[in-house]
């Protein structure tokens, strides 16, 4: 679940990387639903519209260091987190619960300009 704060009413794209090796970062929109489709084909970036939440997975490969990257009109941010698996071999969520959580309009982590990828220009 992706919540931005509702005085935010542009546009916002996040995009995803494996920071520790070359596998991707797939995102699985849940507006209007989870839909079988929408599971079978995750997308590369995910798309975001004004203040509110927005649910998503995130689907990744293998256990690792990631980061999303996360750019609206006025700012980006970087929030990386850790993937991995607990000792039973399923996902141990608890590795980065909270860390979509952002508040974003109050950019604390400045990234490279990519005017070519960002909203609002």
């Amino acid at each position: 679940m992706w919540l931005v704060d509702a005085r935010y009413t542009g546009r916002i794209l996040v995009r995803g990387a494996q920071l520790d090796g070359d596998n991707e970062v797939r995102f699985v929109d849940g507006r209007p639903g989870f839909t079988p489709q929408k599971r079978l084909n995750p997308v590369r970036e995910f798309h975001l519209e004004g203040g509110g939440g927005a649910p998503s997975l995130t689907r990744l490969r293998a256990p690792g260091c990631y980061a999303y990257q996360v750019d609206g009109r006025t700012f980006s941010y970087l929030v990386v987190f850790e993937a991995r698996l607990s000792e039973a071999g399923a996902p141990d969520w608890g590795a980065a619960r909270g860390a979509a959580l952002l508040r974003l309009t109050d950019p604390k982590i400045p990234l490279q300009d990519d005017p070519d990828r960002r909203y609002g220009r």
